[in-house]
């Protein structure tokens, strides 16, 4: 019998990876602050072995006790699953240090109390996987989220140097790096009114968020010896494409057709959102301008305004620049029917 350990198994990302490895006939081990009744009456019902570890796994003495647990119970442990995280949404310059330690010692100390206790079992073994549940926040920034960011960019780090440690003596150690994920986190996130769905499914190239099952399956792959088992080191981008698509392969239905079109025959950097650049900013965008070589960049907010009136509202000289919105989803070639007033915008 094989043995899986899962943090954070009360909910979301974790109680639908604790379905999976139940499953695929892992006897499980469940961690987390708040019971686990829910989970625990699913894994039970396909018939395979649970048992719910409640505490703080910040603190190294539940640590300890959920190791003896596992010892005690069933002698060994085949994975660990690093899954248990909090989120914090805050300015960089508002964000005090309590709170900042916090997201480091939930989402960075308790993998790493977690991966030594759990992974000394099984070097004794000569085998195990590590599997830690990151983020794409830990492969890029992400505004308004230093500490989580900081938090994530450690776990990969982390994840790493187990692999280079651990991996000639049997233990693997990976990443799985998820998008935005459909669970009670987002909605918790949600509501302090920083994004909506809308936001996220217009960048995605694939048009949603990710769910559960679809970071479960990426965790049960890694978890797998005999799927993935010279796979070592590495952190796995679960995210529908969004951190490496410089094109969206097709647009939502709820776009605005004016912010869907450039002028004809040219190209230009079309940019959604719900907000303007502060006037400040202006050189983030002239920059975007060169890099990109555009002659225009055109939004969807108010087009019937024209490009005239825009840039007296943003007060940015550049005479190429018709619009400007908080961040770009897509380069485009050509137009397919803008309104009038719009394409007499682009071309002021």
């Amino acid at each position: 019998m094989k043995v899986a350990i899962v943090t954070g198994a009360a909910q979301g990302i974790g109680r639908r990876t604790a379905e999976v490895l139940a499953a695929a006939g892992y006897a499980l081990a469940l961690l987390d602050v708040q019971p686990c009744e829910a989970t625990l009456a699913q894994v039970r019902a396909q018939n395979v072995e649970a048992q719910e570890l409640l505490g703080d796994i910040s603190d190294e003495a539940v640590v300890t006790n959920a190791v003896q647990a596992v010892r005690k119970r069933w002698g060994r442990a085949d994975v660990l699953v690093n899954n248990a995280g909090i989120s914090f949404i805050a300015p960089a310059e508002t964000v005090e240090a309590k709170a900042f330690l916090r997201v480091l010692q939930v989402n960075l100390l308790a993998p790493f109390l977690l991966s030594k206790a759990f992974g000394a079992m099984m070097l004794e073994q000569r085998s195990g996987s590590i599997v830690n549940v990151a983020s794409v926040a830990g492969l890029v920034g992400i505004a308004d989220r230093s500490a989580y960011n900081a938090s994530k960019h450690g776990l990969i780090g982390l994840t790493r140097t187990l692999a280079a440690e651990w991996g000639g003596r049997g233990v693997r150690s990976n990443a799985v790096c998820p998008g935005w994920v459909k669970t009670e986190m987002d909605v918790a996130d949600q509501a302090g009114g920083g994004y909506n769905d809308a936001d996220i499914e217009g960048v995605n190239p694939m048009g949603r968020f990710a769910m559960p099952q679809d970071i479960a399956q990426a965790i049960l792959f890694l978890a797998d010896s005999e799927r993935s088992g010279f796979i070592n080191g590495q952190a796995l981008a679960v995210d529908g494409g969004r951190r490496v698509a410089a094109v969206r392969a097709h647009r939502p239905a709820h776009w605005p057709v004016a912010g869907r079109h450039c002028l004809q025959g040219q190209k230009c950097l079309c940019l959604f959102s719900s907000r303007h650049i502060d006037p400040d900013q202006r050189s983030v965008i002239r920059h975007l301008l060169h890099v990109f070589a555009l002659p225009s960049i055109v939004s969807h907010r108010e087009p019937d305004l024209g490009g005239q009136l825009l840039r007296r509202r943003t007060a940015v000289s550049n005479s190429n620049l018709h619009g400007i919105c908080w961040w770009w989803y897509e380069v485009r070639n050509r137009v397919e029917g803008a309104p009038q007033a719009f394409r007499a915008g682009c071309a002021a």
